[in-house]
């Protein structure tokens, strides 16, 4: 039954089988009041629900992000749990699932394009050769469950705008530590990341008036279920409204003082 009853939410989200589905969530409790009784899901019924929709044909990816590499704790693809959510550490104990290469910004894998992603063997964390770039070039569709300012904690997407259109406040900042990843030992491996210049004592963020530039292109739904927030928002399009504003100089991604 619970299985069936997430079939539902995705298919009323528009999910398809060929669909590619990148997960944002926050799932320290995901209970849902259905008459008058709390039901406790557990993070297999999402993911069991969106193969059952997919199959092979699609792709899902799910982030699997860590940032000790950056504080040289180094980084091993088996043992490196995931700093973004309870779902990350989830499906890297699924045998379907691949983890992608980068140390920083992982995510987990399953389906169609899977041996793609992580054959990847991009540098830095948000160049365009990365599993960021794919989703963008491919039209990914972000599901983002119970996550309630989208805006400010999980539109990882605008760093890969920044990089592309080289802002002043950002630079290549490079990380060394040791690194393993099915077979590869490396005791300096090398990556680099797009990082705030500090000095400059900024942050950054995306306005909330993406949203209606993104409704304007039907690219953006959001939905109450069972009192589950959702919604969905289409990469592609997201990121061409990020970049253009970034090149226009425009106010969606904004920058302010700390």
């Amino acid at each position: 039954m619970k299985k069936i009853f997430f079939d539902k939410i995705f298919k009323s989200l528009g999910i398809t089988e060929k669909d590619i589905v990148f997960i944002s969530s926050n799932l320290l409790k995901l209970n849902i009041k259905k008459k008058k009784q709390l039901i406790t899901y557990e993070t297999s019924d999402i993911i069991d629900s969106l193969i059952n929709i997919l199959k092979n044909h699609g792709t899902i990816i799910v982030p699997t992000f860590n940032w000790d590499f950056c504080n040289g704790k180094g980084y091993h693809y088996k043992k490196t749990l995931s700093n973004s959510g309870s779902l990350g550490n989830y499906v890297l104990k699924r045998s379907d699932f691949d983890r992608t290469q980068n140390p920083i910004y992982s995510f987990c894998v399953y389906g169609k394009d899977k041996k793609y992603l992580t054959s990847l063997k991009h540098k830095s964390c948000f160049e365009f050769n990365s599993p960021f770039g794919y989703m963008v070039t491919k039209n990914a569709k972000n599901i983002y469950i119970d996550i309630d300012n989208i805006y400010r904690d999980s539109f990882t997407l605008c760093h890969v705008a920044e990089q592309k259109v080289g802002v002043n406040y950002r630079y290549l900042k490079n990380f060394k530590g040791k690194y393993v990843n099915k077979g590869i030992c490396k005791l300096n491996a090398n990556f680099s990341m797009y990082v705030r210049k500090l000095n400059l004592n900024i942050r950054t963020g995306v306005n909330p008036q993406i949203k209606k530039e993104l409704k304007k292109k039907n690219s953006y739904i959001e939905r109450n279920i069972s009192g589950i927030n959702l919604k969905v928002v289409n990469m592609k399009n997201a990121y061409k409204i990020m970049e253009n504003s970034l090149k226009n100089k425009g106010n969606i991604i904004f920058k302010d003082k700390l």
